[in-house]
């Protein structure tokens, strides 16, 4: 992963993994969104704070996993009233 200000993240697929996370247990899936989150907010603490003026990186990071819920269900909401 490269860090710079306009940083994008892509999740490409792994030759060692054939899985995806479309296929993984749901639960699973979730421990590795955290751990990977978490394990890159603490790592790159100095950067956020130097370059993204994140002065609390790992509260950050906690805020940002528990914001992926509220806008997953609003997305089903909104999906499900599309159809």
């Amino acid at each position: 992963m490269i860090l710079i200000p306009d940083t994008i993240c892509y999740h490409l697929k792994s030759s060692e993994n054939k899985k995806g996370g479309a296929r993984m247990q749901r639960l699973k899936y979730e421990y590795y969104v955290w751990k990977n989150t978490l394990y890159c907010f603490l790592k790159n603490k100095k950067i956020f704070k130097k370059y993204f003026d994140i002065k609390f990186p790992f509260l950050y990071a906690w805020l940002i996993l528990f914001a992926r819920y509220p806008y997953a269900i609003f997305r089903r909401i909104i999906w499900k009233i599309k159809k």
